[in-house]
């Protein structure tokens, strides 16, 4: 993959990045995009990202960062671990909530 089509996003929120995400698509016309964030924060990121590109042909894929200390089967071993996704499902709660953005629709 070419450097020139990497794009990282100067935004502070999830709910940003996927505004910035649809715009970027809007103006570019691509059809491929690649989401690369931490297993954890996948559901989410992808779940909103989806909704906010649902009206364009776009196919959405994801790839986890290199691994983190912790995953998917030990994450509450390690407190680091057990914050992050204690956190990811309060965000989850305020996103079903804020944007109506409801965990079970996220693939």
């Amino acid at each position: 993959m070419p450097a020139s089509v990497i794009r990282c996003l100067r935004t502070t929120s999830t709910w940003e990045d996927s505004q910035e995400i649809a715009r970027a698509v809007s103006e570019t016309g691509i059809n491929r995009l690649l989401v690369v964030t931490d297993w954890y924060h996948a559901r989410r990121a992808l779940g909103i990202v989806r909704r906010e590109l649902a009206g364009d042909d776009v196919e959405v894929l994801f790839s986890p960062p290199p691994a983190l200390t912790y995953g998917p089967n030990d994450w509450w071993r390690q407190e680091d671990g057990l914050v992050a996704v204690v956190n990811e499902y309060i965000k989850m709660g305020f996103y079903c909530w804020r944007y109506g953005l409801a965990p079970w629709r996220c693939q």
